[in-house]
């Protein structure tokens, strides 16, 4: 009769074991996958607010000195954002030079930021990237951005080098070509 009690015992035994085994691994699986879902969930969810924020630039004035006054606007949808950046990009593509600037943006936000001190750095180009912060504060940016051109100052030349015409002639696939009203600014020589 003894014998019979270790065998009940020993079943019972192994299952406790194989209990704590599947409790255990269970465990650990959702220790691995559980952040791994959460963290794409809250990419989709971040992307999905990024596709109703529109934020754009809609006047650049290339300011002596360096300077550039940017006017943005934002649309009537989406959320707020935690805010944007503007990064600036010369003719070459090959250098650019950023300014974040932090802050709730909400819906039909217009501002218009003055960027100084571009001094060594002559952009044409100027994006503007609105991000939202995570809930690990990491920043996620909205995409690639709305890119606007920037407005080359008209050259102006003293006042005694004026041209007698408004004419300028440029160079069209091989063949040259006068473009009348073509305005020169005279400085001031007073």
């Amino acid at each position: 009769m003894k014998k019979r009690d270790k065998k009940g015992l020993s079943a019972i035994v192994t299952t406790l074991i194989i209990i704590l085994l599947a409790i255990a691994a269970f465990a650990i699986v959702a220790k691995v996958i559980m952040p791994l879902i959460q963290e794409s969930t809250e990419k989709i969810k971040l992307s999905s607010e990024c596709l109703d924020v529109d934020l754009q630039v809609t006047k650049v004035i290339n300011e002596t000195g360096g300077n550039y006054s940017v006017s943005l606007k934002r649309g009537t949808t989406g959320d707020s954002i935690d805010g944007y950046i503007l990064i600036f990009v010369n003719a070459a593509d090959d250098d650019s030079v950023y300014s974040s600037i932090p802050g709730q943006v909400d819906r039909l936000y217009k501002k218009t930021i003055r960027v100084t001190n571009l001094t060594d750095f002559a952009p044409a180009t100027v994006r503007v990237i609105s991000y939202f912060l995570t809930e690990a504060e990491d920043t996620y940016f909205c995409g690639e951005g709305q890119m606007f051109a920037i407005p080359q100052p008209i050259p102006t030349l003293p006042s005694d080098e004026a041209p007698d015409t408004n004419i300028i002639t440029v160079t069209v696939g091989g063949r040259v070509e006068a473009l009348p009203s073509i305005t020169w600014i005279a400085a001031d020589s007073s």
